[in-house]
């Protein structure tokens, strides 16, 4: 745009506030200035109209006043009391200030606020605090606003306070937009001699103006803190100093028509002599002398004096053309303070604004502007306000809000930044701001945006509302109030929590507009939150994306719409609510572990997604009762893994890794497919549902617990899976797919208890077909184990089995014929008496009414495997047997059984023979896990009688407990008999307990231990906590017996209550 010179001058010299001090006062004293009633009327203050309600002008003694007349003001029944200008003040508002006090003795009265608004009254934003406590005397309130252009005020009470109490306001100014006071710390740029020396380098920026002082002069100038009579906190002080020049350069574009500053003699100093000139080329020239500050413009007394400078005509001036420079021609120290100026609207600011580059919001050099938005883009001389057609922040630039901005619609482009960084963003009722592809609005201080009726902020797909600044009313998601529904995020744009504080996490939603979006919730890299506040549930309806860490620790369900991702570690601590992911499609990923402490995870999601190798530690369990596709990713999991009737496990070739530190369960209403499992926990895990392991199966630590539900290797005799074995084995039934072919030797890593018993199988000529090898080990010992013995195997006479247990061995789904080799293990922590292995032999029986043979023929043995080969009479049980004499056995036991009686339990066993038998050990325990040593035996040392013994345990547990005998030699060798079960019922006084859940038929039965006549509570519930059953019973005795038939399939999970304990099972009812 053209640039208009000046092409005279004109100077005004005033002792008194000039135009561009402009101040609008109220000080209800002016003529016709009255206003006797309550009832709402207008009245013109001071040029302005208002409009007062339960306001009057007041001239009681009562009223608290400076001067004659103040406004006093109420609240009456439900109507609030209100003073509103009704015309626009149009050069804005720099401060508002105003006295307060109470009416008379009136106390309890309401609430006071201060709003102002930018269009006409559309939209009302609160400037300053509120004010709740009026005091006796006068006392001044005063905001800085500096907010420009057309600009109305009000003061309006609310409805708290007791009805009709009053009170009185005065002395209203408002100062005009646009004066610098040279009072923030933060502007300033100290020279190398610090903030209060004389020095060339001292710099203050502040609106687009860099104030300073000449080039290559030396100590010409210092800022002063307060002296008498100064007017703020910082002042500048220009020394008496040849040379000493002091600049004031605008950086922007703008309609320049006036400036001015407040000067004094810096104390008493005598014969000031400076000149005052502005530029309009950067400073190559400047206009003559517009003023001599000397004796006659500043007297001898300590006032500011007010220099103002209107020009000839408006320039339309470039960014740093613009300077006014004060310099000295001789004399004394002056000070300079309040620099001002005005700027004229530009007639083009209602146009179509874009950035040309990156800066601070208000700097118009920033800025480009056209007519219709497409073409003929020039330099703007404005910075776009709530005029602008439209504005956009172009691609890759970063804009700075440093002051409150009111705007209409806006675009943040791809790759661009708009950071707030103080003051408030007033969206303006009816406009849109869109945040698009890989944009970012930051919110980076300041206060929260104030967002008009009908205006939306909306965050398009990869486009990012960033919050660093944890300010009430930014913690929930939406940088306002997510309940007005004024943010609106599409799929994948992101909410980015960007601060180390808590946000609210009780009875919140999140997202509460995105239906049919899912859009993320982004916790910073840097973060480290924990949440602690509330106990009602919270809804994230999106991602939720940790890049940092988080810990919940209040309770209250968290519901994760669309899932877990990201490289932070999000713990649910012992305290917090379940954690659930339940969207139409959703996600679960990333490298940041998923900690769950508290009741676990449940996965309710048709389609949930695991996007990435996710590892979930804690004890707590992982529950599917959705669909969970794990794709080629390894899920590691330290807690239980359950899969409801309505879960789906899609294994795809992915992984899964038990890996905890205490037993971990599996459990699932049906058949379940794994395409790799391993298992790493010392503690084992427990299988409670048939498995299918289609690749690989690897125990790495610890063991698979599967008594009553198969493990099965590969999916077919052409695909029969890999198995990688460095420790552990199998206590129940593995089964392993068998091809057509010879020369391959099969490995079952099975045993029972602590006692490995491991088989080899190697097909020296191929099965006619394949199929599938089942192998168990059993160590509960038959009536009839011995059957036909003694038998031959040449000069070998077998006489006799170990009785540690035996093999049960099944050719399945068409394998048969075929002639191979077998190795059966015995480790020493199973047949620890064996003395001479080349006398023992491998027995085999087709059916337990069959006779035992030898087993093929026998080649070598050790203290790892018996081997015989080519075995050709298919498979069925095998066992280990030898001559008594070669290989006596420590003692033959000929049973042990244990036995309730009178609350106590006796236990007796008896001995066929005994070798070397030092001592018998009782041990007992109630879960399998925690063992006890009850009391101890002496042995017979040696003997071919029938020996009987017993033990009265005195101190039973209640319910059912498992005892076993421990046998040792004098050598230090030991073995154990197998558990026997024995249940003791409970004595009055003991607490509330499940003695037994089972299943007979189509009904539940418990056995619980409870005081008599206690009144019951059963209630029954599935995993979504829908009641099942509920149902109440008194007992009779000690013990109580209840049954109910539960109507549902699927995991149920059942609480007693005696009204002072409440107690728990759970159940699988296919």
């Amino acid at each position: 745009m053209k640039k208009l010179y000046a092409l005279g001058v004109f100077i005004s010299i005033l002792f008194l506030p000039a135009k561009i001090w402009g101040q609008y006062i109220v000080d209800f004293e002016g003529p016709g200035e009255t206003k006797g009633s309550y009832a709402t009327d207008t009245v013109n203050l001071n040029g302005l109209e208002w409009e007062l309600t339960e306001a009057l002008i007041g001239t009681s003694i009562n009223d608290k006043k400076n001067g004659n007349r103040s406004m006093r003001m109420r609240r009456s029944g439900d109507d609030a009391g209100t003073a509103k200008m009704l015309e626009n003040k149009t050069n804005g508002v720099g401060t508002i200030s105003f006295l307060y006090a109470r009416y008379g003795s009136d106390t309890g009265q309401p609430n006071l606020f201060v709003e102002y608004s930018s269009d006409d009254g559309s939209t009302w934003i609160q400037a300053g605090e509120t004010i709740t406590d009026f005091p006796d005397e006068l006392t001044l309130w005063s905001e800085k606003m500096n907010i420009p252009g057309n600009v109305i005020i009000r003061f309006r009470t609310d409805l708290n306070g007791t009805n009709q109490s009053r009170f009185n306001i005065d002395d209203i100014i408002l100062t005009d937009f646009e004066t610098i006071d040279f009072d923030d710390a933060g502007k300033w740029i100290a020279g190398s001699g610090g903030i209060t020396s004389y020095q060339t380098d001292h710099i203050y920026q502040d609106k687009n103006w860099t104030f300073t002082e000449g080039p290559a002069l030396r100590q010409t100038s210092t800022v002063q803190d307060d002296v008498p009579g100064s007017l703020g906190i910082y002042a500048w002080r220009l020394q008496d100093a040849s040379g000493t020049e002091w600049t004031a350069t605008y950086n922007s574009r703008g309609y320049i028509s006036a400036f001015g500053f407040k000067v004094r003699r810096w104390d008493e100093s005598p014969e000031p002599d400076w000149s005052v000139q502005y530029s309009i080329d950067g400073g190559e020239t400047f206009f003559s002398s517009l003023v001599t500050i000397n004796n006659e413009f500043l007297d001898f007394s300590s006032d500011w004096k007010v220099f103002s400078y209107s020009l000839p005509e408006t320039l339309a001036v470039d960014c740093g053309d613009f300077v006014v420079k004060i310099s000295r021609n001789g004399g004394e120290r002056i000070m300079i303070d309040d620099f001002a100026f005005l700027l004229e609207e530009d007639e083009n600011n209602n146009w179509y604004y874009r950035t040309s580059e990156s800066g601070d919001w208000d700097n118009a050099c920033i800025w480009e502007y056209s007519e219709n938005g497409i073409d003929n883009w020039v330099e703007a001389f404005s910075v776009p306000g709530a005029n602008a057609a439209s504005i956009m922040i172009s691609e890759g630039e970063n804009i700075k809000i440093k002051d409150n901005i009111s705007i209409g619609n806006l675009i943040i482009s791809t790759g661009a930044e708009l950071e707030l960084i103080s003051g408030t963003l007033n969206l303006i009722s009816g406009s849109q701001l869109e945040v698009q592809d890989g944009g970012v609005i930051h919110f980076n201080g300041g206060e929260i945006p104030s967002i008009g009726d009908g205006a939306v902020i909306i965050n398009k797909m990869n486009g990012t509302i960033r919050v660093s600044v944890n300010k009430s009313g930014l913690s929930n998601a939406t940088a306002g109030n997510a309940s007005e529904g004024k943010y609106f995020y599409e799929t994948n744009s992101v909410f980015e929590w960007n601060n180390n504080s808590s946000f609210a996490t009780s009875g919140q939603v999140y997202f509460p507009d995105a239906i049919n979006e899912s859009p993320i919730f982004k916790i910073s890299e840097t973060n480290s939150v924990t949440l602690s506040l509330g106990t009602n549930p919270t809804i994230f309806n999106g991602l939720f994306r940790a890049e940092g860490n988080i810990t919940f620790q209040n309770p209250g369900t968290k519901t994760f719409r669309n899932g877990i991702t990201g490289t932070g570690t999000v713990t649910q601590a012992e305290s917090s609510g379940k954690f659930v992911i339940d969207g139409n499609t959703a996600q679960l990923g990333g490298s940041g572990a998923l900690i769950l402490n508290g009741p676990g995870l449940e996965i309710t999601s048709p389609n949930l997604e695991l996007i990435s190798d996710k590892t979930i530690s804690g004890s707590m369990p992982l529950t599917l009762a959705g669909s969970l596709n794990a794709g080629n990713h390894t899920l590691n999991l330290a807690g239980d893994f359950i899969i409801t009737e309505d879960g789906e496990f899609n294994f795809g070739t992915s992984s899964v890794v038990f890996n905890g530190t205490a037993l971990q369960t599996f459990q699932a209403a049906d058949e379940t497919s794994f395409y790799n499992l391993k298992l790493e926990n010392p503690s084992d895990l427990l299988i409670e549902s048939p498995v299918i392991v289609q690749n690989t199966l690897e125990l790495s630590q610890g063991n698979i617990i599967n008594e009553n539900s198969a493990v099965t290797l590969g999916i077919s005799p052409e695909e029969p899976g890999e198995l990688l074995l460095a420790e552990g084995f199998i206590k129940g039934i593995f089964r392993r797919h068998i091809p057509a072919e010879a020369d391959t030797e099969w490995l079952f890593p099975i045993g029972r208890d602590q006692h490995e018993a491991p088989v080899k199988i190697l097909f020296t000529s191929p099965p006619e077909t394949g199929g599938i090898l089942e192998t168990l080990y059993i160590t509960v010992i038959p009536d009839d184990f011995y059957g036909n013995l003694p038998i031959n195997d040449d000069d070998l006479i077998i006489d006799i089995l170990f009785d540690a247990g035996f093999w049960r061995i099944q050719a399945l789904q068409g394998l048969n014929d075929g002639v191979y080799n077998i190795s059966l293990g015995v480790s020493d922590t199973l047949f620890d008496r064996i003395d001479n292995y080349a006398e023992v032999r491998i027995l085999k029986r087709e059916t337990p009414e069959s006779d035992w043979s030898v087993a093929g023929t026998f080649t070598s043995a050790d203290s790892d495997f018996i081997n015989h080969i080519d075995v050709d009479s298919g498979f069925s049980e095998f066992a280990i047997g030898s001559d008594r004499l070669l290989n006596p056995l420590p003692i033959e036991l000929l049973f042990f059984k244990a036995e309730a009686e009178n609350n106590h339990v006796k236990l007796f066993w008896a001995t066929a023979s005994e070798i070397n038998n030092e001592v018998f050990t009782l041990e007992r325990t109630t879960n399998m896990r925690e063992i006890e040593i009850i009391g101890s035996k002496p042995g017979a040392g040696n003997s071919n009688a029938v020996l009987r013994y017993s033990y009265t345990d005195r101190n039973p547990h209640p319910g059912i407990s498992y005892y076993r005998l421990k046998q040792t030699d004098y050598d230090g060798s030991f073995e154990y008999s197998d558990w026997v079960a024995v249940r003791v019922n409970p004595v009055a006084g003991n607490e509330l307990e499940i003695l037994r859940l089972f299943r007979q038929h189509d009904s539940v039965f418990l056995l619980l231990q409870t005081q008599p006549r206690s009144n019951l509570e059963i209630r029954v519930t599935d995993i979504y906590g829908r009641e099942i059953h509920h149902g109440r019973m008194q007992s009779a005795s000690a013990t109580a017996r209840y049954s109910f038939i539960p109507n549902t399939t699927g995991l149920i999970l059942i609480t007693v209550s005696d009204g002072q304990k409440r107690v728990s099972g759970r159940m699988i009812i296919r």
